[in-house]
């Protein structure tokens, strides 16, 4: 149930120590917090996040203490195609 994963969740980020890596589905979960924080701030100043924001979830933002090196296939091609798009 939704209540069981909430406890559940509680009880883990209650036990994590700061700057720990989290398991994958916390990450995506602390993304998706971030994500929509985001677009709550876009939001205020009068942007459409559905329109005007994308959250590209980038590979060289892995959430390490160093991220990655931007890789060109990988990090550099969907801005250059959202870009194109526009």
């Amino acid at each position: 149930t939704v209540a069981a994963r909430c406890v559940e969740a509680a009880a883990y980020f209650e036990a994590r120590a700061p700057g720990l890596r989290d398991e994958p589905r916390y990450q995506r979960f602390k993304g998706a917090l971030r994500e929509f924080e985001a677009d709550v701030l876009w939001g205020y100043f009068g942007f459409r996040p559905s329109i005007a924001v994308r959250h590209l979830r980038l590979g060289f933002y892995q959430g390490k203490l160093f991220t990655e090196e931007p890789q060109l296939d990988r990090d550099v091609a969907p801005i250059a195609a959202l870009l194109r798009d526009r």
